[in-house]
């Protein structure tokens, strides 16, 4: 199995003491002439090793830091994805219609599959709608007058054909709700959302998260929120003999802002902790669900494993009828003393390829970079060694 990145200073640290002691014993009065030097020279390359990274570290600090960041955009985005029947109020200023293919999106209620309660959105890569992205079906079910559950069935496709690249599922309890059309809940009149969600790729199961997000009452246009979660990739990464998950909370200060024309504004700092281990090592652990804004205990945290670290990210994520549209971050402190920055380019939205890209670097020195699209898709490559890592659905895979 694979060291960790703490085994390995560690395991430099007693190499360099040894070094010393053994150079110690050969120095003093008998030492031979520039042994001095030589000594002083040994001590350098030693402080040089433990500064210097091996090909594996900057792997697992690449990941830790990549699902950090997408384990929280793809808790908005799951929660933005009802922002994507807007359109259908009544009051909408340009109302959609369903079973027609609008700006890359496709309604239907009910879904094809004719379930009761249901709704199905086809989302495509192009704004003609001729390459679909996703196919995701929601079904509600009520379980009282302000609280229903709510499960996701979504397929990925490959860009360019028609093959599946993979599927999430997701069952949410919603509570503290005002129900309108299609079930879908008032934003404006705040609820509680419980999640469980699992992400599974080429038939490999890549995530298992659990989150909860409260939305406090506010107008259409603007609204605070709160929420933690924890996910972790149940397959690990076979070439580094470990997996990677991470739990994070945005305690209070969140806010959803609306600007009417179906865009919508996530901005918050979440922090948390980054952890890995040994494949099958971590769990999810809940404690008691919040109701309420600020979050005094956090209802999802992370089990097993060794904690690699700590984060803070400040994050701005805009979504434009539930499909994201442009992400900011701005000094992101990572574990370690890393940092991240994220680039939004506007000009590849609407396509298969990356358009939202990231550094992750220790001082001036780039540790790994990734790309993805709109749908969370993309690739993290490890800077030192080139090698790659497949990301789908935000969170780093096989």
């Amino acid at each position: 199995m694979a060291r960790s990145p703490i085994g390995l200073v560690i395991t430099a640290l007693v190499f360099s003491f040894g070094m010393a002691a053994c150079s110690g014993m050969s120095g003093g009065n008998g030492s031979l002439p520039g042994s001095a030097d030589v000594n002083q020279t040994i001590g350098d390359t030693a402080d040089a090793l433990l500064a210097r990274r091996t090909g594996s570290q900057n792997a697992r600090a690449g990941i830790s830091a990549a699902n950090a960041l997408g384990g929280r955009i793809r808790q908005l985005a799951l929660v933005s994805a009802d922002d994507a029947w807007m359109p259908l109020r009544p009051d909408s200023v340009r109302p959609a219609r369903l079973h027609s293919c609008e700006d890359g999106i496709e309604l239907m209620a009910p879904a094809r599959n004719g379930a009761p309660n249901s709704t199905e959105a086809l989302v495509f890569y192009d704004a003609g709608c001729s390459q679909l992205a996703l196919d995701d079906v929601r079904t509600y079910t009520p379980t009282s007058a302000h609280s229903e559950t709510v499960h996701h069935a979504t397929t990925f496709y490959v860009p360019g054909n028609s093959r599946a690249l993979g599927g999430a599922t997701a069952t949410s309890a919603i509570s503290n709700a005002t129900f309108g059309r299609y079930g879908l809940p008032n934003v404006a009149a705040g609820f509680a959302n419980v999640t469980a969600a699992q992400v599974v790729v080429n038939k490999s199961p890549e995530l298992s998260t659990a989150a909860e997000l409260v939305m406090m009452p506010g107008t259409r246009a603007s609204a605070t929120f709160c929420s933690d979660s924890a996910g972790y990739d149940p397959s690990g990464i076979v070439s580094l003999d470990s997996t990677f998950g991470w739990q994070g909370s945005i305690l209070s200060g969140g806010t959803r802002t609306s600007e009417g024309n179906g865009f919508v504004t996530w901005s918050a700092t979440p922090a948390g902790t980054v952890y890995g281990g040994a494949t099958g090592a971590l769990s999810i652990a809940s404690a008691t669900q919040n109701l309420t804004c600020p979050i005094a205990r956090p209802d999802f945290t992370l089990a097993g494993g060794s904690a690699i670290g700590t984060y803070t990210i400040p994050i701005s994520v805009t979504f434009h009828r539930g499909r994201l549209w442009g992400v900011t971050v701005s000094r992101a402190m990572l574990p370690g003393g890393d940092t991240l920055s994220v680039r939004t380019n506007h000009a590849r939205r609407q396509s298969s390829r990356a358009y939202i890209t990231g550094t992750i670097k220790g001082g001036r020195t780039s540790i790994a970079t990734f790309g993805v699209n709109a749908f969370g898709n993309g690739t993290l490559t490890v800077t030192s060694t080139g090698a790659q890592y497949k990301i789908a659905d935000w969170i780093v895979a096989q």
